[in-house]
C-alpha cells in the first residue's frame, strides 16, 4: 500500500499535469486525465459522463479559447482506492477570435481514484467562480 505522501505527490503531479493540458490544448490528453465512467461537471452546463463527452467538451473548449489555468488544493482525505480534494483556481481564458482575456478566480471539488495500476484519475469534477453571473 502506498502512503499519504505518496499519494499526495502523485495527486498534486495530477493537478499539474491538468493545468498543462490545459494550457497546451491538448483534448485527448485532458481527457485522459480522467476514469472512463467519469463526470465532470463545469458550470453553466450539463454534466459530461465518460471520458469521451469529457473529451468533446474539452476540444470544444481549446478550439475556441486559450486557457491557463493554475490551482492550489487546501484539503485532501483518502480512504481506500479513493481521495477527496477541495481548493481554489485561477483561470485566463483568452478566446481565439477576440484576443481579450477573461479573468476567472473559484473553487473546485473532486473525487479521484487510484486505478489497478496505481495511477489516480479524476472520477468526479466540479468547479464554480467566485465571480457573479455575466
Amino acid at each position: 500500500m502506498t502512503t499519504n505522501s505518496t499519494n499526495v505527490e502523485s495527486i498534486r503531479s495530477l493537478l499539474a499535469e491538468y493545468n498543462q493540458t490545459c494550457a497546451t490544448g491538448d483534448a485527448a490528453a485532458y481527457a485522459a486525465l480522467f476514469t472512463k465512467d467519469a463526470v465532470s461537471m463545469p458550470p453553466n452546463a450539463p454534466p459530461l459522463v465518460g471520458r469521451t463527452a469529457v473529451e468533446t467538451w474539452a476540444e470544444n473548449l481549446f478550439e475556441q479559447m486559450n486557457v491557463q489555468v493554475s490551482s492550489e488544493d487546501s484539503e485532501m482525505i483518502f480512504t481506500g482506492e479513493w481521495a477527496f480534494l477541495r481548493g481554489t483556481y485561477s483561470a485566463t481564458y483568452t478566446p481565439k477570435a477576440e484576443d481579450v482575456p477573461i479573468e476567472d478566480t473559484g473553487t473546485w471539488l473532486v473525487i479521484m481514484k487510484s486505478e489497478s495500476d496505481g495511477a489516480w484519475k479524476y472520477a468526479r469534477l466540479m468547479w464554480n467562480s467566485d465571480q457573479p453571473p455575466a
